[in-house]
């Protein structure tokens, strides 16, 4: 004999029918209550609490108390095979293995597949009260509860799920819970989660993802114009975009040096600022970064090699001019800006180097250092 899908009622057969034991199969399983067939995505057990069917695949699996609460399994139910769990109002489910006080309410336990009268400490919602020591009275399906397991895998949950390392978008955007800027080398040692950092000499961002340490989130190029301003994070639920997106615009900024009667044997000799002599540096008033140097000369070099060198508080950078015989009277160097950088008190300035072959020992000599602030 047949059953329909859902309700488990006995279809009818064709040629002589036994008119009372269909009409008693029918009652029997009315009386045991409605029933809606699934298939198992695990083995179940008669008894067992279970979900909805996954959207995935439409299987169907253990519940417990955190989850969305579909019925009751009538029977044992094999992996992946077909089976039928009791489920809506007012069924009554007998099961010999329960033990349950009468009259007392029904909840889906902590664990998978379980049911218990003592109320979990949270997501307890009652689906039903028992009848007698081994029957259910189903009061209702739980079929609009979030699953409170993700919260589990959020931060400080039990199964905390870490993003380090992990590449492309985030589907929301992560929170910090402190943000605190100065020098690189500052940067708390131990930072905990959420926290962020923006490192002013170095022009970087840091984020704490992995309690402990910190990991690199924006290397800033102040040639693209991009600079962190912390004024536009208004608390620390700030977004880390928030610290890196509003732009400045940069100016380029010309400062000048001056040598008379250059000497030869030089070796990184402090240059005059141009017009105040005795002082060879320049304060600067805001970070920046150096972006150019040049140098002119009023007489072609005769002889040797005459090198000009760009410093920040009084160490070399890298960046440079050069006299030779390729370059007789004039010569300039550029790079991209956020190479070489400097904050707020930083000095700026030249120092020159000249071999013992050098002349003419008469020429005069003017170097501009072009920075970007």
């Amino acid at each position: 004999m047949g059953f329909t899908k859902n309700c488990n009622d006995p279809e009818m057969p064709t040629g002589p029918v036994e008119w009372g034991a269909i009409f008693n199969t029918l009652i029997a399983n009315r009386e045991a209550g409605r029933t809606i067939k699934i298939t198992a995505a695990e083995a179940l057990s008669a008894g067992q609490p279970v979900q909805p069917p996954r959207v995935s695949d439409s299987k169907v699996e253990k519940a417990d108390n955190t989850d969305n609460f579909l019925g009751i399994v009538k029977e044992g139910i094999a992996q992946d095979a077909e089976g039928f769990v009791y489920a809506g109002v007012g069924n009554e489910i007998t099961n010999g293995s329960w033990s349950w006080t009468v009259g007392g309410l029904i909840y889906v336990g902590t664990t998978p597949g379980t049911l218990t009268q003592a109320a979990p400490t949270s997501d307890a919602i009652a689906i039903g009260y028992a009848n007698s020591a081994t029957s259910i009275v189903l009061l209702r399906p739980v079929l609009s509860r979030t699953n409170s397991h993700a919260s589990t895998h959020e931060n400080s949950g039990a199964d905390e799920i870490s993003v380090a390392g992990l590449s492309g978008l985030l589907a929301d955007f992560q929170k910090a819970n402190n943000i605190e800027s100065g020098a690189d080398a500052s940067k708390a040692a131990s930072p905990a989660v959420g926290d962020i950092y923006l490192a002013t000499d170095t022009d970087k961002v840091y984020k704490c993802i992995s309690a402990g340490s910190w990991s690199l989130m924006k290397n800033l190029d102040l040639s693209g114009n991009l600079v962190a301003d912390l004024s536009d994070i208004t608390s620390a639920g700030a977004d880390i975009e928030d610290a890196v997106t509003k732009k400045h615009s940069q100016n380029p900024v010309s400062h000048h040096f001056m040598q008379s009667d250059v000497a030869a044997s030089q070796s990184a000799v402090a240059i005059p600022v141009l017009g105040l002599a005795g002082n060879a540096e320049i304060v600067m008033a805001k970070l920046g970064s150096a972006i150019g140097i040049s140098i002119a000369s009023n007489a072609a070099r005769t002889a040797g090699t005459l090198t000009v060198d760009v410093t920040v508080n009084g160490t070399a950078i890298g960046l440079q001019a050069v006299l030779d015989g390729t370059n007789t009277q004039y010569h300039y160097a550029t790079q991209a800006g956020g190479l070489d950088t400097f904050v707020a008190g930083d000095r700026l300035g030249v120092k020159i180097t000249t071999d013992g072959t050098w002349a003419p020992t008469t020429a005069d000599i003017v170097v501009m250092v072009l920075a970007e602030v």
